[in-house]
């Protein structure tokens, strides 16, 4: 029986993003992320890029939320093309959806586009003992701070030990943080290692959660 061999889903969502910037591309038009946690502003900033932009350049959105349309509705009363992207709860910044948006656009009648993003989870390091107790005390209430923020707004929380994020992005549990570091390079297809160290282990962290979580797995077995 012949086994078919697919790729690991990062690598096929990066194929996917090389197809969506090379489409961006051929029609002059960039693309703006916004990203942030629920209240957070991301819609007013959104609507001060557009009065800041709309007598110069033609302007799109898309809209990512998990319910309803409010933020939408308020861009649309702009007289601003905007597509509404509801998630139900699933995640939804993969490259693939992005691309699925563009296809509702006319991108020749655009130069801005603006893709409005709503995090479904969050994930963070397990809080382990060490024997600097000060350090233990201040990181657990960093981290009740966080966990409160994100049960506040209804996010899901995932939680994993630096064992498990190094075995999930080096291979080995006990790799050095320059490994991590070079690794996150790597895979994300950078010139340098990210700066600071916390932007690597953040991005590792990500990183281990999508390999761990499924959260794409269940949108792409239909394609394969």
């Amino acid at each position: 029986m012949e086994i078919k061999i697919v790729k690991q889903i990062l690598e096929w969502n990066e194929d996917v993003s090389d197809e969506v910037k090379a489409t961006l591309s051929e029609n002059n038009v960039c693309l703006i992320n916004v990203m942030g946690s629920p209240g957070a502003g991301k819609t007013s900033l959104i609507t001060d890029i557009i009065n800041r932009l709309r007598d110069t350049y033609r302007i799109g959105v898309i809209e990512g939320d998990i319910a309803g349309a409010i933020d939408a509705d308020k861009i649309d009363k702009m007289g601003i093309p905007v597509v509404q992207l509801q998630t139900d709860g699933a995640c939804h910044i993969e490259a693939m959806s992005i691309q699925h948006m563009l296809s509702f656009f006319n991108l020749d009648e655009l130069d801005v586009l603006i893709s409005k993003y709503k995090p479904d989870v969050m994930a963070i390091e397990k809080l382990f003992y060490n024997t600097n107790a000060k350090t233990v005390i201040d990181v657990a209430q960093a981290r009740g701070v966080i966990v409160l923020a994100a049960q506040k707004h209804g996010l899901e929380i995932a939680e994993y030990t630096p064992l498990q994020v190094k075995q999930s992005v080096v291979g080995y549990g006990r790799a050095e943080k320059k490994q991590v570091q070079e690794m996150m390079r790597i895979m994300l297809r950078l010139d340098k290692v990210p700066k600071p160290d916390d932007t690597a282990d953040a991005l590792a962290m990500a990183i281990c959660h999508a390999h761990t979580s499924g959260s794409l797995v269940g949108k792409l077995k239909k394609y394969y």
